[in-house]
């Protein structure tokens, strides 16, 4: 059975962002950096998040950012717009959804971002993102096929 990677491109792991994430290819684009990052998001690689971002923040230690990772269950990435804006510098819009699994209740959330890269040394890099105000809990739909993909719906999958 294939691993499909977790960027929503429809191609095996291993070819897709992995090799990204095992360091034998660079994102050639500020979009495909984002659906690497948002994979190592998925599948926990804090060292990968860490070297693709110009600086860490001083607010989200890298404990922190471990915290958060095992408390989230990512399920779908959608790439909203994707834009350069110079020859080393682009954005992307996107919208990723995810279980919080820190409290009592699953709840389902909503990640709308605009992020800014920047292209240094001839490497994309995260600089920044703006969260949008949609962001946050979202409730689940009565009989909503659930966001990961399996084709069950959300409250006997993700969402139970």
């Amino acid at each position: 059975m294939k691993d499909l990677c977790d960027c929503g491109e429809q191609r095996d792991y291993q070819d897709c962002c992995g090799a990204l994430h095992r360091g034998e290819s660079q994102a050639d684009t500020a979009e495909q950096l984002m659906r690497s990052r948002y994979t190592a998001f998925a599948r926990g690689h804090v060292d990968y998040l860490v070297m693709t971002q110009t600086l860490l923040p001083a607010k989200a230690s890298r404990e922190e950012l471990e915290q958060d990772l095992a408390a989230t269950k990512w399920l779908r990435l959608d790439v909203i717009k994707s834009q350069n804006i110079s020859s080393n510098s682009a954005t992307v819009e996107f919208c990723a959804y995810a279980v919080d699994l820190a409290g009592r209740q699953k709840k389902l959330i909503k990640h709308h971002e605009y992020s800014e890269f920047c292209q240094t040394d001839g490497r994309w890099l995260y600089e920044q993102g703006e969260i949008m105000a949609d962001s946050g809990p979202v409730k689940w739909k009565r009989n909503q096929p659930c966001l990961c993909g399996s084709g069950r719906k959300a409250k006997h999958c993700c969402g139970a």
